[in-house]
């Protein structure tokens, strides 16, 4: 009997914490740089800030992750490992891109549900801050249609904020600043994600292995 009141107890615990997590707002920042050098930083905040965590990553080799508990900061992960160069044979950099091995995420069928389900993600948080601007493009200018397109789309949703992207057709490229900080709430986002995943397209193009172009 001891045994069952204690379980119905613990049961009771984690029910209330569920609830809680999936309702009560979390506050979150995330700024990112890319020039010369790669400067990432995230922050999320939860309870009046009594629990969190904060990661930052620099020029890709340098990584600190701090988790806040009752305002008491704990630190997880601090690395400062050199960074790796690989030699590769120029004949074969072209065709290992990273743009050509992704360009099925720039498909229609794959966009179209994106674009929405981005819509209702910016729509629900709100933020209280957004900047956006810089630079990109792609090694083939019709991706880079292709995403101006989709930037385009999702414009309106701009209008209030910090937002000036420019694309580049000449040169494949990426750089520029990013901001954004506000509040969501879990629910309405695993919501959201859910219903995205039902697509067949959305899932046709996630899982699919193949890394040919599927623009149509």
């Amino acid at each position: 009997m001891v045994i069952l009141f204690i379980l119905k107890v613990f049961g009771i615990l984690l029910s209330f914490v569920v609830l809680l997590l999936l309702f009560v707002p979390f506050t979150y920042c995330v700024a990112a740089r890319k020039h010369k050098d790669t400067h990432i930083k995230a922050g999320v905040s939860w309870l009046f800030g009594l629990l969190g965590f904060t990661f930052s990553k620099k020029n890709w080799n340098k990584s600190q992750l701090y988790i806040r508990l009752l305002k008491i900061k704990f630190s997880v992960i601090n690395s400062n490992t050199k960074k790796l160069h690989l030699k590769v044979d120029s004949k074969y950099q072209k065709k290992d891109k990273l743009p050509q091995n992704n360009v099925r995420f720039l498909d229609k069928n794959f966009l179209k549900p994106i674009m929405k389900a981005l819509k209702e993600l910016f729509y629900h948080i709100k933020p209280k801050r957004f900047k956006l601007e810089g630079r990109y493009g792609f090694e083939d200018p019709f991706y880079t249609g292709v995403a101006l397109a989709s930037f385009n789309i999702m414009r309106p949703l701009f209008i209030n904020y910090n937002v000036n992207v420019c694309p580049v057709f000449e040169d494949e490229i990426l750089e520029g600043n990013f901001l954004i900080k506000g509040r969501l709430i879990l629910i309405a986002v695993m919501v959201i994600a859910i219903k995205t995943l039902f697509n067949k397209n959305v899932r046709k193009i996630l899982f699919s292995k193949e890394e040919k172009a599927y623009v149509n």
